[in-house]
């Protein structure tokens, strides 16, 4: 038995059966397929300026809240101007129009424009209105203790602020 085929392919079979499926949207085997003009695939993928003015209306909110959280947050010092501040916006809504044609921006691109927004909010916060620079790094200072309360760096402090570490005297 070593070296023997034991499966008996009959391939004009399989053939003449595979001729036989209709696909969908194909005709039929015995009817011929209308001929058509060749169509340039790549001119059918570029969307005009048209499409593109049209489709930026569906993002010039997100493209304006972009652009001044930008504005303000990286460039507070230029000062740029409301007129300045529509024309990048609208220039940023026809890219928006051209990259995402069906309006709909891909989740992993969301999430990480969430992320994006989350940390953009914490440096914003953090920045002086006056300059525009981040503010120093300041520390919640102690609370002060009271001298019938010993303080919690030391071992009865520790005991009584319920810390649960004692040492030894």
């Amino acid at each position: 038995m070593t070296g023997e085929n034991l499966v008996d392919i009959e391939t004009a079979a399989l053939e003449a059966e595979a001729a036989a499926i209709e696909l969908p949207g194909q005709p039929p085997a015995d009817q011929a397929a209308p001929s058509a003009a060749p169509v340039d695939q790549g001119a059918a993928l570029e969307p005009t300026l048209e499409d593109l003015q049209r489709g930026a209306q569906n993002f010039i909110a997100g493209a304006e809240f972009l652009v001044n959280a930008l504005s303000d947050g990286i460039a507070p010092n230029w000062a740029v101007t409301i007129d300045e501040r529509r024309q990048l916006a609208g220039s940023v809504a026809m890219a928006l129009a051209a990259w995402f044609p069906d309006e709909r921006i891909p989740v992993k691109w969301l999430v990480l424009l969430q992320v994006a927004g989350s940390a953009w909010a914490i440096v914003t916060a953090r920045r002086d209105p006056g300059s525009g620079k981040i503010m120093a790094l300041r520390l919640p200072k102690p609370a002060a203790t009271s001298a019938a309360q010993p303080a919690a760096s030391s071992p009865a402090g520790n005991a009584a602020a319920g810390s649960g570490f004692t040492t030894a005297t």
